[in-house]
């Protein structure tokens, strides 16, 4: 098993998430357990990320564990991150992703992995909770533009409404019960090793945002399936924690671009109206206000917000 963790800035929250996969370790098959391999990709942190991933990577080595950082001169966004890693794979490896502000509970590798075995999946994907162990809503349907309508106009008001209407799942009864979801919050997944072969590098061009519902799309096509596993549970630090302007707008520029990269200008022109009357009926709130100036095209704001992310002129 090949675990890539993926950092940026991210020295307050990684030995929290290195203690509770070491912890996991032990829960693992013995085959699994006996050939475990770390790498901690570092898109060029301004911090002493990379000097805290050393110190846990050497001790872990010295314990025996195949643990190593792989530091990159620039920030080249979290896919291109994520291929750095997985292409450095062992035939027959799994892989398994994770945000580094993550803690996995007792059992999450082991159970995610054991989903595995079933040869129609080909991700799984654990329950994630927020700090006071609530429910996060990771689990999503396919976006689609009559769903992008449903989630800026209704958002978490009438959440019982029909599947066509909304991408978020917010049926919560049901997330005890371990089920095939259309794609699930990249904060921490498992891939097989057959699916990582036939589904191959993650998409650059979104740089943030939006690459896990890429590749839980190629994934489907292909026959596979996405399994959420509630018994693998993982606590999502930053869950539900705000983010500057910029980088929301990119997240919804990501949706506009992912729906003119699948079917073309007019899908996009209409996606980036609805992301614009989403914003704009919440234009009570700070945030939204802010990501409103973000979200013209003439400011051509994901060129703006990549050369500011990766350092590099363009």
């Amino acid at each position: 098993m090949l675990v890539v963790i993926v950092t940026h800035a991210s020295s307050a929250h990684l030995a929290t998430l290195w203690r509770s996969l070491l912890a996991q370790v032990d829960d693992l098959p013995d085959t699994a357990a006996d050939r475990v391999r770390v790498r901690i990709v570092d898109s060029a942190s301004p911090d002493d990320t990379v000097a805290v991933a050393q110190r846990l990577t050497a001790s872990a080595r010295d314990a025996g564990m195949d643990a190593d950082v792989i530091a990159l001169p620039r920030n080249v966004g979290y896919a291109a991150a994520i291929n750095h890693a997985r292409r450095l794979r062992l035939r027959g490896e799994s892989v398994v992703v994770s945000n580094p502000d993550i803690v996995l509970f007792d059992g999450c590798l082991a159970r995610l992995l054991e989903a595995l075995n079933d040869p129609g999946v080909g991700v799984s994907v654990p329950r994630l909770v927020d700090q006071r162990e609530r429910l996060l809503r990771s689990r999503r349907r396919h976006p689609t533009l009559r769903r992008m309508i449903g989630e800026a106009v209704f958002g978490d008001h009438w959440p019982s409404r029909p599947a066509w209407l909304t991408e978020v799942r917010r049926d919560d009864h049901t997330a005890t019960i371990a089920h095939d979801v259309d794609w699930a919050t990249g904060a921490v997944l498992a891939i097989s090793s057959d699916c990582d072969d036939a589904v191959g590098d993650w998409d650059e061009r979104f740089f943030l945002y939006g690459e896990e519902v890429d590749h839980a799309r190629r994934v489907r096509a292909l026959g596979l399936r996405v399994r959420y596993v509630p018994t693998a549970t993982a606590l999502h630090l930053e869950g539900g924690s705000g983010r500057r302007p910029e980088l929301a707008a990119l997240a919804l520029w990501n949706r506009v671009r992912d729906q003119q990269w699948h079917h073309g200008p007019l899908a996009a022109f209409a996606a980036w109206w609805i992301v614009m009357v989403h914003t704009m009926l919440r234009l009570t709130r700070r945030e939204h206000r802010e990501v409103l100036p973000w979200l013209l095209p003439r400011r051509h704001p994901v060129a703006i917000i990549t050369t500011r992310l990766t350092g590099v002129s363009p």
